[in-house]
């Protein structure tokens, strides 16, 4: 029996539990440094209010509410980039998550000023399951400017990183490598991804002082697929497409991009492609190097 044609080169699918890879990932605190202003604005319209209403006669007019302030855009070094943190599929690039630094919507990133430690599982992997790997961290690293680092291979599976069990040491906060897996039709599958999904990944957001960034997750592809030799629908673009969510991005409807899906877009035919599109590019600079420096997140394999 042939194996089943590639379609499109990704869905996040329903966890078993059904909760959804696409939901943007949980905020277990919040830093004391960061400030909502909305909440700023809508609190001070309340002791405004409530001053005034002190001098004033019971029977005066209620006074219409002052318009609460929009988030400022810009600042040092990323101008306009709370215009640019969309979650939407619309746009040339989407963000899986965003949160609030210092006034500002930012999108959730990794911290571009350490490498992304990563560990392999890909016995069951096609022949060109290594080029293809290596060729898609070439591409998403040479997009961001964040650099990766392999921590060897592995024989566990993502089994040992759901549910919660992300850090390898939960009293110091150290997390578990990033896991990029390759398993067999059958057992990829058995995950309740959607039907014609070749890949899907899960990008994990740190706790506590962390929670402004990405600190591990996995990638799970398909092995048992006969992918092309080149373009969109190969292996190493499909690789591609699932780094470009460990970074941070998510779908969107433009078929020129390689972060398109039909998930978002249905009924609609992607343009063929040999690589990240414009879209993806600016996307990706939004969460690489560019940006700054993050805090340093401790990884042990």
């Amino acid at each position: 029996m042939s194996a089943p044609s590639p379609h499109r080169p990704d869905g996040i699918p329903a966890r078993p539990d059904g909760v959804r890879f696409a939901t943007p990932p949980r905020v277990d605190h919040v830093r004391q440094r960061r400030t909502d202003p909305t909440l700023v604005a809508v609190l001070s319209i309340f002791l405004v209010g409530a001053i005034a209403s002190a001098a004033i006669a019971v029977n005066s007019p209620t006074p219409e509410p002052a318009p609460v302030a929009e988030p400022a855009t810009g600042g040092p070094g990323q101008p306009g980039i709370a215009d640019a943190v969309p979650t939407d599929p619309d746009g040339p690039y989407s963000f899986l998550a965003p949160t609030y630094v210092d006034g500002q919507r930012v999108p959730v990133r990794w911290n571009p000023c350490q490498p992304i430690e990563y560990q392999l599982n890909v016995v069951h992997g096609p022949p060109e399951t290594a080029s293809a790997i290596a060729g898609a961290i070439g591409l998403v690293s040479d997009a961001s400017g964040i650099g990766f680092r392999f921590d060897g291979t592995t024989d566990q599976g993502i089994a040992a990183m759901r549910h919660g069990r992300y850090l390898a040491d939960p009293l110091h906060t150290v997390y578990r490598p990033v896991l990029i897996t390759v398993v067999p039709h059958a057992a990829f599958h058995r995950f309740h991804v959607p039907r014609r999904v070749l890949a899907f990944t899960h990008p994990e957001r740190g706790s506590q002082t962390l929670d402004d960034e990405w600190v591990s997750g996995y990638v799970v592809v398909d092995g048992g697929i006969r992918y092309a030799s080149s373009g969109r629908w190969s292996m190493k673009l499909v690789i591609a497409h699932e780094l470009g969510h460990l970074l941070g991005l998510g779908h969107v409807k433009d078929p020129t991009e390689l972060m398109f899906s039909t998930q978002v877009a249905k009924g609609v035919i992607p343009s063929p492609i040999d690589g990240y599109g414009p879209g993806d590019l600016a996307g990706l600079e939004l969460v690489g190097s560019d940006q700054g420096c993050l805090p340093h997140v401790r990884v042990v394999p």
